[in-house]
């Protein structure tokens, strides 16, 4: 599989997101100099296509303005376990404003003895904002993100 690399400035972050040719989304990810998240990705081409570009911000304006809807044909997740598209797929389900701890998210999707795992998973999500692992937050509060725990408070706090 190849993917093409796009990266543009969307609001005031960095995206960086990897297509296939036929314009799925296979990764989302902001500019975070301590995590390289492209490594799992092989045979990785950077492009200038304004196209895919317009695709991806389409797609992340109608999640600022809280109305995007997730169509799982959106996207390219086939490397995942079926496990793994259930819990991601779920958390397209949590709204905009609310939050869950990981535990509360596990008893949600009937898997309350995998919280682990579930978290492991949360944390390695390919598709930041659009599958919304920011909505998960540790019981004991404490804000841990892949891309910072100030852009995770930001997005909180303009419940997103």
């Amino acid at each position: 599989m190849i993917y093409y690399k796009v990266k543009f400035i969307w609001n005031k972050f960095e995206i960086i997101a990897l297509l296939t040719k036929e314009n799925k989304i296979a990764f989302i990810g902001l500019s975070n100099p301590y995590y390289d998240s492209l490594n799992e990705f092989k045979d990785i081409l950077e492009i200038e296509d304004k196209d895919k570009i317009e695709f991806v911000k389409t797609k992340l304006d109608s999640f600022e303005s809280k109305s995007y809807i997730f169509n799982e044909s959106d996207f390219y997740l086939e490397y995942l376990s079926d496990n793994t598209k259930y819990i991601y797929k779920e958390l397209t389900k949590i709204d905009y404003g609310n939050y869950l701890t990981y535990g509360e998210f596990a008893k949600l999707i009937g898997q309350e003895k995998a919280v682990r795992s579930i978290a492991t998973k949360i944390g390695k999500n390919p598709i930041a904002l659009l599958i919304p692992c920011h909505r998960i937050i540790s019981s004991n509060k404490a804000v841990k993100y892949r891309y910072g725990s100030k852009t995770k408070n930001e997005l909180i706090n303009n419940k997103l």
